[in-house]
């Protein structure tokens, strides 16, 4: 199903997966490299939060895509605040083992292109050609790598699923080991917070959301508390820290080696 030269390019890319350190950087090559192999407009590749109930399983989606960054984040925004509790295919994320699929062979055309999430959302941004894979381990859910592409330019091709079924016992060895350092780096900077800094539990949670970029009326929203709730957390989080603004608290926490686990919800 694929030539020699598209087999290099299929073990290069595996190859670079076990030899990036950084999460955000190897999932960044890992997209750069499989567009050479399959077509699409727009590749995100999420990983799973950690151990929180959530209305949306996923967080720190990394994009690769032919678009403008404006409309990369539009997408992305639409998709968590406005869509995910439709999409037809969310029960994948609650699924009992890893699967590769095309949305194509999961839902039927016409019960597809009738939903609300197909003709309000993929249809427009243009990106009605979906298929990726989901990676569970023992149950649980570790990410996710979803593919876009025009209905223009075709489906998703058995050849496409193919490559994607071969990559995906490798994923899920990747994604596994970091999870496990992760989760103990990330046990060892909120007790450096908690009993160095002494900060609490909601400040923590507030902390993260700072550190995804969000401002005082979204981490607002996403609390379910009022702006003059989280500006309270904020003063006492800089005071705590002694930085004056959240731009030197970004700065400490780059410069300490936090930054990594306060980035991911």
């Amino acid at each position: 199903m694929l030539n020699t030269k598209e087999w290099e390019l299929l073990n290069d890319l595996v190859a670079e997966l076990y030899g990036i350190g950084n999460a955000a950087a190897m999932r960044k090559a890992f997209l750069t490299r499989l567009m050479a192999l399959i077509q699409f407009d727009l590749a995100d590749f999420n990983l799973a939060k950690d151990d929180r109930p959530s209305r949306h399983p996923l967080t720190d989606p990394v994009v690769v895509s032919i678009f403008d960054k404006e409309k990369e984040e539009a997408f992305l925004r639409e998709y968590e605040t406005k869509y995910y509790e439709i999409d037809y295919v969310s029960w994948l994320f609650a699924y009992h083992e890893s699967l590769a699929y095309r949305e194509s062979d999961l839902i039927d055309a016409k019960i597809r292109k009738g939903s609300q999430f197909y003709r309000e959302y993929l249809s427009k941004f243009d990106l009605s050609s979906v298929a990726g894979v989901v990676v569970i381990s023992a149950g649980r859910l570790m990410g996710a790598v979803t593919l876009y592409k025009s209905e223009r330019k075709g489906d998703f091709s058995q050849r496409d699923l193919y490559i994607l079924e071969r990559l995906l016992p490798h994923l899920q060895n990747v994604l596994n080991s970091d999870k496990e350092k992760h989760s103990k780096d990330k046990e060892a900077v909120d007790r450096l917070l908690k009993y160095h800094y002494g900060i609490t539990t909601k400040e923590r949670a507030v902390i993260e959301l700072i550190c995804q970029g969000l401002s005082t009326e979204e981490i607002a929203r996403r609390r379910h508390v009022s702006p003059n709730t989280v500006k309270c957390h904020i003063s006492n989080i800089f005071n705590k820290t002694e930085v004056k603004s959240r731009t030197q608290l970004i700065s400490l926490f780059l410069r300490k080696g936090f930054l990594e686990y306060l980035g991911r919800s």
